[in-house]
């Protein structure tokens, strides 16, 4: 939805809001089913052609330990982006259903010493017009 003349902000507002909780949703169902993990919290932001979600508490706490030592961290990184790779085709289908577009390339950023991550989804198309930012279609 694009704010127009015919549109109010508060129906805009609306649709970016509602959208926005699909995504959350979205992300923390897959993460509790497919990861195991349950967030603290997660954040949805559009720009451009690309969605970021924003998790916080995305690991363990002893992951979190784990991770103070250079080579367990690599590892964790390591095991968290080759498994978002592997089971990724079924949260990309569900960010397409919601936001109308086609997600060309999604990817998983995980620091495991913090528990932050970072899923950004690129679109084929543009998920946010240009002249809004942080529009969603």
């Amino acid at each position: 939805m694009v704010l127009t003349a015919d549109v109010s902000l508060e129906e805009f507002m609306d649709t970016q809001n509602d959208l926005k909780q699909q995504v959350r949703e979205a992300v923390s169902s897959f993460q509790s089913t497919q990861l195991a993990v349950t967030c603290e919290s997660i954040e949805v932001d559009c720009h451009a052609d690309t969605l970021v979600v924003t998790l916080r508490g995305a690991t363990s706490p002893v992951e979190r330990d784990l991770a103070r030592d250079k080579s367990a961290r690599k590892l964790l990184e390591t095991f968290y982006s080759e498994l978002f790779d592997a089971i990724k085709p079924d949260l990309e289908a569900k960010i397409q259903e919601i936001i109308g577009w086609q997600v060309q390339r999604s990817r998983l950023n995980i620091d495991p010493e913090s528990g932050a991550g970072v899923i950004l989804f690129t679109f084929e198309g543009k998920a946010c017009p240009e002249d809004q930012p942080g529009a969603l279609p």
